[in-house]
């Protein structure tokens, strides 16, 4: 019995330790669920009501819905906020499904506050989930300040994006921690390619490291500097910059990084790059312009009244053109230097200086025997500044121009205007009888075309010194056209003309133009009243010239083409025997188809002259030794056309040019200049072709061997059809086998 008392005892001894034990847990465990203030700690069972809240839970249930929470009650219950309940039941139902998560949310009704909750399921030995915990803070505070925070990073990001110039922050390291969307685009990288970085990373060796010495610099002094730096910009194009940088504190005031602010000073910086550029420029000019300038400062009496002015800057070329150097003029009055200037050129140039009104005016020095131009101005009230121009060859061209205005620039004579408004000058009673004399020379276009326009233009010339020696002072003599020249004689009747013309003529003679003979046509008519209209004094001058130049002209282009025909047998040997032969063969061949005997003696004219055109070709290509090139081929194929000019200018000899253009045609049309073909050639021109050429096979060239008779005939007959006419070529063959063609001396006259 006893032994059961004391088992009994020591049981309800034992017992009570251990209700001590568990007590003095909970009381450990409580005491730590409450330590943490700002803690909420709370569990739930499955139906989420409480099995346990701390303090902190308790305060806050009663803070936020107002609600006094009590254990057993129910979670959701006690959650006066329809969001918050939605929250609450996905929060704790993840837990109760044994998902241990954590959230950040707002939750509150009265007033709403945010928490950073963590949710986890509360297991029993079994590992069954029986409930869930959530331990949670408020975080409210921290979420504004860093909502503030992040507001204010965006605020600081708006200005410093707003601003156009460059901004960055480097840490003491150097590395960039701060940059606006100016300065990525100065470097050409973006933010995340430069946050974080150093100008190592960022830049060339060569250029970080004046970076960098630059900043070390900055930290070193403590000082913030500003200067100016040029940058390659996007486009690829130099740009400057103004850079202040400098060091930043934190609140110890210990240097903890750099700053810096760029801003793009490009325009201002070519502004001023230009107006250096255009001062230095200008320097230069006033230093080596050719015109003289000097400034003056005008000096006037109480009144206001230009008295004086005085010399304050002259440029080298003033020096030379007036003579005078700067030691003796600078600070000086004009009174001084020239006691004799006169008082309107003071007066002048007062106007200039004190009313802004440019002048100008040109002026003979007699000392230099030049021109000069002087512009002045005022650069600045009170002042004036003179520019000095040597005119001289100006002057000279101006007068030069005036005389061209009214001369014939070849013969000097007078030209049609001036002529026209002296006609219209001396149209009057008081020069009456007047007298119109017009001369043609004749043959003009002949000469240029056979022997060139220098030629031409030296008979001219002749014609005009021999007008100017026949006629008298107050005669007026003018070129009027290409080849005509026309005199008016005041107070001439038509005897006294006659004999003017008669003295022209005798001066004429005396003149030679080369070897060509010069003949003039002339033709006048007098004015005797005053009621006579003079342009029809003119027309019936012209009329009468041109009945004198149809009978005086042909014989004169008569006599050219001879003297054309001489020059070029003078001239290249050669062509002469060669057309002589072909005026041989042309005959024999004429006489063998039969033709009469004035036709032969023109076929053998009409051959002697088929090369006359060679007379216009450069006697280089003519006398050339070597096989000719395309161009010069092309410039030889022009004598043809060349020829029937010159011998169509002459009425005796109109048929002959005609048959003179044709020679180089051929019986199928492949020849030139027009590309006849068959018969549409003429006659004389098919025989011509035939003899030119078997003359030109058997005659000894330079560049090659001459054809024996037999291959002559051979290539003719060859060519027979093609290029010649096939029957001549056979009358031609004939005539060849019976007997050989003698060359025999030819008279150019007898043949006429």
């Amino acid at each position: 019995m006893s032994q059961k008392k004391e088992n009994t005892a020591s049981f309800k001894s034992q017992d009570l330790n251990q209700k001590e034990k568990n007590r003095r847990s909970e009381l450990i465990l409580d005491a730590c669920l409450e330590s943490p203030k700002d803690m909420i700690i709370l569990a739930l069972d499955h139906d989420l009501n409480y099995l346990y809240f701390n303090k902190t839970h308790e305060k806050v249930m009663k803070f936020a819905y107002g609600v006094d929470v009590k254990i057993g009650m129910n979670l959701i219950d006690c959650v006066s906020s329809e969001i918050d309940k939605v929250n609450s039941k996905e929060n704790y139902g993840k837990a109760l499904k044994g998902i241990s998560h954590s959230t950040i949310q707002e939750y509150g009704d009265k007033e709403i506050r945010v928490y950073e909750s963590l949710y986890n399921p509360i297991y029993d030995d079994q590992h069954n989930i029986i409930g869930c915990t959530a331990f949670a803070r408020d975080i409210t505070d921290k979420v504004m300040a860093d909502r503030s925070l992040k507001n204010n990073q965006i605020l600081m990001d708006s200005l410093i994006n707003s601003t156009s110039d460059c901004i960055f922050v480097k840490d003491i390291n150097g590395k960039y921690i701060l940059i606006n969307q100016n300065f990525e685009k100065l470097i050409g990288k973006a933010r995340k390619e430069i946050i974080g970085y150093d100008d190592y990373q960022l830049y060339p060796e060569i250029i970080a490291k004046a970076i960098v010495q630059k900043q070390n610099d900055i930290i070193s002094s403590s000082e913030i500097v500003t200067y100016e730096q040029q940058n390659m910009l996007e486009n690829g194009s130099s740009g400057y910059y103004l850079c202040t940088v400098g060091p930043l504190y934190d609140q110890a005031h210990k240097i903890t990084g750099t700053f810096g602010i760029f801003r793009n000073i490009t325009e201002r910086k070519n502004a001023e790059l230009k107006l250096q550029e255009s001062e230095e420029k200008y320097r230069l000019l006033y230093t080596q312009m050719d015109q003289g300038l000097a400034l003056h400062k005008i000096i006037v009496d109480n009144s206001g009244r230009p008295i004086d002015y005085t010399f304050e800057e002259i440029n080298e070329s003033y020096i030379k053109i007036v003579g005078l150097n700067s030691n003796q003029v600078i600070g000086k009055r004009i009174k001084e230097i020239m006691p004799g200037v006169e008082p309107y050129w003071i007066e002048e140039y007062g106007k200039v200086a004190l009313t802004g009104k440019a002048s100008y005016y040109e002026n003979f020095n007699a000392a230099t025997g030049k021109y000069y131009s002087v512009h002045s101005y005022c650069p600045k009230v009170g002042y004036f500044a003179v520019l000095v121009t040597d005119i001289t060859e100006t002057k000279r061209q101006q007068d030069n121009i005036l005389y061209l205005s009214f001369h014939d620039q070849l013969t000097g004579l007078y030209n049609r205007r001036f002529f026209e408004e002296e006609l219209s000058r001396l149209d009057n009673s008081r020069n009456l009888p007047l007298t119109i004399v017009m001369g043609d020379v004749n043959g003009l276009k002949l000469v240029n075309d056979s022997f060139g326009h220098a030629t031409g233009d030296e008979l001219l010339i002749k014609v005009s010194q021999a007008l100017r020696k026949a006629s008298r002072v107050d005669d007026i003599i003018a070129r009027h056209g290409g080849d005509e020249f026309i005199l008016i004689l005041p107070k001439t009747d038509a005897e006294e003309a006659s004999r003017i013309i008669n003295r022209f003529k005798y001066y004429l003679s005396l003149e030679k133009s080369s070897t060509i003979d010069i003949s003039v046509s002339f033709g006048t008519q007098t004015k005797q009243s005053i009621d006579e209209d003079i342009q029809l004094i003119i027309k019936k001058t012209e009329d009468d010239m041109y009945t004198h130049k149809v009978y005086e002209s042909s014989s004169m282009r008569s006599k050219t083409i001879d003297l054309i025909m001489k020059t070029l047998f003078e001239k290249n040997s050669r062509e002469m025997l060669h057309s002589k032969r072909v005026s041989e063969v042309c005959g024999a061949l004429a006489k063998k188809a039969r033709l009469s005997k004035e036709d032969i003696k023109k076929i053998k004219l009409t051959g002697l002259m088929h090369d006359i055109g060679k007379i216009g070709i450069n006697e280089k290509i003519l006398n050339s030794t070597g096989k000719l090139d395309k161009d010069e081929l092309n410039e030889i194929r022009k004598h043809s056309e060349i020829g029937s000019r010159i011998l169509g200018a002459s009425g005796e000899f109109i048929e002959i040019a005609e048959v003179v253009l044709q020679h180089h045609e051929r019986w199928d049309g492949l020849g030139y200049p027009r590309g006849l073909k068959g018969e549409d050639i003429s006659l004389n021109a098919r025989i011509i072709a035939i003899a030119d050429t078997y003359d030109a096979m058997v005659s000894e060239r330079a560049y090659r061997h001459s054809y024996s008779k037999k291959q002559a005939i051979e290539e003719i007959q060859r060519c027979s059809g093609t290029q010649f006419d096939p029957h001549l070529v056979k009358l031609f063959t004939e005539m060849m086998d019976e007997e050989p063609v003698h060359i025999e001396e030819i008279n150019l006259k007898e043949l006429k």
